[in-house]
């Protein structure tokens, strides 16, 4: 017994030593997921979100419920669309009513003053003959006047600034929505135009002698009045409340096509006008004409689009000379942020009796007026629809990108021969448009194995028609749609999502996509990549940015890649193989973020609606912040050698001070209260491997500091900080640029800028590059771990194997 026990403890201490040490020789490798060194609890609290004005409207899905107590509160229910204006009489009465009705309400805005421009650069007195026979002959207006096609006893509707009696237009109604029951300042109940800019805009739509629609008859809804503004907001602009019941006023009025030739800085929707436009097109057979604003510059920006001119039914119209040949400069750019393309037409708004895309939109509004008294003459039925696929269809290209011309410039002649020519199903022309007429559109014409992009390919059919989307045999590998039916109603988006496996070769691949016999081209090259980068554009809401020595000489441009940020990606991209993949979802988990080589934030935590574009009786700031859970991925993402590009815009007034300081304490880096609203030279005083052969870059946005012991100061301008990194002990690299300045597409443009442009480019590849490196490093560090020692242990093992039988051998011999 006592042999055996000693033989047994012999044995126990051969095999600890065989499998125990080992372990210890080697070095351990890092936790892949986790590090709880970096574990942090309440990282960031969200500004409260909700909007605490008691003058509120409400849109319910499909009809407006029975209200009961509630209905002495309501100041207007809406009887051409499912919304209601309501004022509560405190906070606590209007959360119980949003309780109650929580499954019927499909969207609450406040009675909001927006603030809108007249998308005009100038107004003349009047339209002279040249000008009038230029636009009408060389837009085809004149062929169908020659037929006897003027637009006779069609309904125009202009939501302007009013149509004065004189006009030489058929006035058939006016009346004016700038009352204080509509949030205005003041009660202007006069409906004549003191301004002439809505004078203008229905003359050119449907002047007796000069307009492209002659005989069509003028309805005219006055929301604006010249030193008038909402009650907290600015003067000559109108309000939500104005703007639904003047849609209202001409719904009832049983007009055809209805003008809109004003708007916000916005590439968003906002106020329920998009909504609302939707909704009236499709339901009451309105064609909406609506200028896309002059947000515009000669400086590459894109995403500048003006709301309403975002709404899916509209038929957003840009401004071009009158011979067809360009485009305004200052028109404003799509697309917009859905990955959709508008504009959707260009149209004459450059040598007319204004100048601007205020006078581009009654040109389609003519037009439309033009095109539906001939469908009328034939009596064949029409949807909103209809009108517009014929209008994009019959167009032909200016040699613009999409986002700039749209489908091209009108020709309402063809327009015309489209629309009679067509196959009729139901008495309807079977007519279908595929918007734009090629994808993918830049900076993603060049894709990389292993990343993958939606876009929204708008589908404009004059039926509603239950289709299957076919894509050709040649993209079945890349190109695929969410479904195999789509039911298509008046205008519709479908998604179209690329995807290309990560073992894919370089190589050109084009196709098409065919719905209801309706083409799109498809056409890109693939490229082998070997850096990742993931672009956020999930938590900011720039929707306004500035260039320049202020902040306001351009208006628009929103915080993605494909509009304030294209050049950036399609720089990154197509000279250097850079893959930079938006991320559109929300919330970013670990697993995903350990895809990518870099994350880049673009201004985060910013208004998710800003005091520059709405202005609110009772404002309160909207933030769209990302949650801990993100957060935390992202720290852990940087301690395991991830790579993160902070960019920051402007001062504080975009963003949440607070929150976005919360999170940059994580790598002990900070926003200050300062903030440089001119554009200075920001000079490299710590450089770093990234700075090599850079001096100095523009800079206007936030002062930053860092403090730290793996921070450093790398640029300041006039002694400040403006640039400052973060290296985490295990590898991860941050850098915090105050301005995202050189980042944007006007930075990469043309613009006076002080500094050199070729060294800005320099600064954004060597950065992006650096950050690329620390991932790799990591890994590779990961990765240098001594062989395991196998033979050594299965000798060991050997060896222990033939002393245990010796012993066992001898002890069974005694």
């Amino acid at each position: 017994m006592y042999y055996t026990w000693k033989l047994s403890r012999f044995c126990i201490l051969i095999f600890m030593i065989n499998f125990f040490i080992p372990l210890f020789i080697q070095e351990h490798p890092p936790n892949v997921f986790f590090d709880n060194s970096r574990t942090h609890d309440s990282i960031y609290y969200s500004h409260n979100n909700k909007d605490h004005s008691l003058d509120i409207l409400i849109m319910f899905y499909h009809r407006i419920p029975d209200l009961g107590s509630y209905e002495p509160l309501i100041i207007k229910k809406f009887s051409s669309f499912p919304i209601i204006h309501i004022k509560f009489n405190n906070p606590t009465m209007k959360q119980q009513f949003i309780k109650s009705y929580r499954q019927r309400i499909y969207r609450i805005e406040p009675n909001q003053v927006l603030r809108s421009s007249f998308h005009t650069i100038s107004i003349k007195n009047s339209i002279t003959d040249s000008i009038s026979t230029g636009f009408q002959d060389s837009t085809g207006a004149s062929y169908l006047h020659d037929l006897g096609i003027k637009g006779q006893s069609i309904k125009i509707g202009i939501i302007d600034t009013g149509v004065k009696n004189e006009s030489e237009t058929l006035v058939k109604g006016h009346k004016s929505f700038v009352s204080i029951d509509n949030g205005y300042s003041e009660d202007i109940p006069n409906p004549d135009d003191n301004w002439g800019h809505g004078t203008q805009v229905a003359t050119i739509a449907a002047g007796t002698t000069t307009g492209i629609a002659p005989e069509a008859e003028i309805y005219s809804a006055k929301v604006i009045e010249p030193n008038i503004g909402g009650a907290g907001g600015d003067k000559n602009e109108e309000t939500t409340a104005g703007m639904l019941e003047a849609i209202e006023y001409l719904v009832n009025n049983s007009v055809d096509v209805i003008n809109i030739s004003l708007g916000q800085y916005h590439n968003l929707p906002n106020g329920l006008r998009d909504e609302v436009i939707n909704y009236v097109s499709i339901l009451h057979k309105i064609v909406f004409s609506v200028s896309v604003g002059n947000s515009g510059s000669s400086y590459g920006d894109r995403g500048t689009l003006n709301n309403p001119s975002t709404a899916l039914q509209c038929i957003a119209t840009t401004a071009s000379d009158i011979a067809g040949t360009l485009i305004g400069s200052f028109a404003s750019r799509g697309p917009k942020v859905d990955y959709s393309m508008k504009p959707d037409i260009a149209a004459p708004g450059i040598g007319m009796p204004g100048q601007g895309t205020s006078f581009a939109a009654p040109i389609v509004t003519g037009a439309s007026a033009l095109l539906i008294d001939f469908l009328k003459s034939e009596n064949r039925n029409y949807s909103a629809s209809t009108i517009k696929a014929a209008l994009l269809a019959g167009t032909r290209t200016l040699g613009r990108p999409v986002w700039e011309e749209g489908a091209g410039f009108i020709n309402i002649t063809r327009s015309l021969e489209i629309l009679n020519s067509t196959e009729k199903i139901d008495n309807t022309p079977d007519l279908v448009y595929l918007h734009p007429q090629k994808l993918p559109f830049d900076p993603y014409r060049v894709l990389f194995n292993g990343s993958s992009i939606m876009f929204n390919l708008t589908v404009i059919s004059s039926r509603k028609i239950n289709t299957s989307i076919i894509i050709s045999e040649t993209l079945s590998d890349f190109v695929s749609t969410s479904n195999s039916f789509y039911i298509i109603n008046n205008t519709t988006l479908v998604p179209i999502n690329f995807t290309i496996p990560t073992s894919t070769k370089s190589q050109y691949v084009s196709g098409f996509i065919n719905v209801s016999n309706a083409l799109s081209t498809v056409e890109f090259e693939i490229r082998e990549t070997d850096v990742q980068v993931l672009f956020d554009e999930s938590f900011n809401r720039i929707a306004k940015h500035g260039y320049g020595t202020t902040a306001y000489e351009i208006e628009g441009d929103t915080s993605s890649t494909i509009c304030m940020y294209s050049a950036f990606t399609q720089f990154l991209a197509y000279e250097y193989n850079y893959c930079v993949i938006p991320h559109v979802k929300g919330e970013i988990p670990l697993t995903e973020l350990l895809k990518y080589d870099v994350l880049i934030l673009a201004n985060p935590f910013s208004n998710s609606t800003d005091k520059f574009m709405d202005w609110i009786v009772n404002p309160s700031h909207k933030y769209v912040s990302p949650s801990d859970n993100t957060i935390e991925a992202i720290s852990q993402f940087v301690a395991m050698g991830g790579g993160v590009l902070i960019l920051t815009a402007d001062n504080d007034a975009y963003f949440n001070i607070t929150g976005i300081n919360k999170f940059l304490g994580l790598f002990d880096l900070q926003i200050t209260n300062e903030f440089s609203g001119t554009i200075c030279l920001s000079d490299i005083v710590n450089p770093r491997d990234f700075t090599t052969d850079i001096s100095s870059f523009p800079f206007r946005g936030n002062y930053i500091q860092a403090d730290g012991s793996h921070t450093q100061i790398i640029a300041e301008c006039n002694g400040k900080p403006t640039l400052a990194s973060y290296d985490d002990p295990s590898g991860g690299r941050v850098l915090l640029f105050g301005s995202d300045l050189i980042f944007d597409n006007i930075g990469f443009s043309s613009y006076p800028y002080p500094g050199d442009h070729t060294e800005n480019q320099i600064l954004i590849f060597n950065s992006v590059t650096w950050l690329a490196e620390a991932k790799r490093e990591y890994i590779e560090s990961s990765m240098n771990i001594p062989e395991f020692p196998y033979p050594l242990i299965f000798l060991v093992l050997i060896i222990s194997l033939v002393i245990v039988c010796y012993l066992f051998i001898n002890k069974t011999k005694v």
